[in-house]
């Protein structure tokens, strides 16, 4: 009898520690899913210059923030949308790599800190540039997706935010932060949330 009762002791530990590790470690996969897929959706967008599918990744809300690279802020969806638009307005995106470094998910809230590298070519001089910044996003999970909810990008330490790789290029206009590398071209249904990305090219 205590054989049997010292089993079902040592059983129900197992299963009760089994279960943290297991959900942890099916977070920590959805994670790397997650941003990936996130990733590669706004990298896609900031090259194709669509608005609506580089804001499909934002939270549809008037609450969520965008904060550039070069201290602008943009506040819900439609800010975020015109951010976008303003930015590939300005350039053209050519490439556009994000370099995870940090994430931690929970249940339903997320945080991931991450690096990003983009070319871009300004419209009116045809010129380019690489932009080169570091981010966070807090991330919200939304049904089974996870969603922006707030983003804020900012110069790396001792690291040009923007330079040229054309010989001799101009200073970028100023009032784009090609930060992103991904603003969004065309403001259509995402007429709520635009990336400020596509717009550190500038400052």
């Amino acid at each position: 009898m205590r054989r049997t009762a010292l089993a079902c002791a040592l059983l129900t530990v197992c299963v009760a520690t089994a279960g943290p590790a297991l959900a942890e470690e099916k977070i920590a996969a959805c994670a790397n899913d997650c941003l990936a897929g996130i990733a590669q959706t706004l990298a896609d967008a900031l090259k194709a210059g669509d608005v609506d599918k580089a804001c499909s990744v934002y939270v549809q809300s008037d609450d969520i923030l965008a904060i550039e690279s070069s201290g602008r802020v943009h506040e819900g969806i439609k800010g975020i949308a015109q951010m976008y638009t303003s930015a590939f307005a300005e350039s053209k995106f050519l490439d556009a790599k994000f370099e995870f470094e940090r994430t931690h998910l929970e249940e339903t809230y997320g945080i991931s800190y991450f690096k990003l590298r983009a070319t871009l070519q300004t419209n009116q001089d045809r010129k380019k540039w690489e932009f080169y910044v570091q981010g966070s996003w807090v991330l919200q999970k939304d049904g089974k997706q996870w969603l922006i909810r707030h983003e804020h990008f900012s110069p790396i330490f001792d690291v040009d935010r923007v330079k040229p790789l054309d010989p001799q290029a101009d200073e970028p206009p100023k009032g784009s932060d090609g930060e992103k590398g991904a603003d969004a071209s065309k403001a259509g249904k995402c007429d709520q949330p635009a990336a400020q990305k596509g717009k550190d090219n500038e400052e």
